[in-house]
């Protein structure tokens, strides 16, 4: 269960518009993985962050 605050977010353009991504072989055992619908980019998982700190980071990195 996801804590109150937190989101998942793209570790390449740091977006939060991210999405689960799932295919048919998942029913045996295969992994999701998550896209970003901003910049495309994929993994098995992305990093979790508190919006807050998300903020921050993002006014960081410009």
């Amino acid at each position: 269960m996801k804590k109150s605050g937190n989101t998942k977010f793209c570790p390449k353009c740091k977006s939060t518009d991210v999405e689960i991504k799932l295919d048919a072989t998942n029913a045996i055992g295969t992994p999701q993985y998550i896209q970003c619908n901003k910049c495309k980019f994929w993994s098995i998982d992305f990093p979790t962050i508190s919006k807050n700190k998300l903020t921050k980071l993002k006014k960081k990195n410009k």
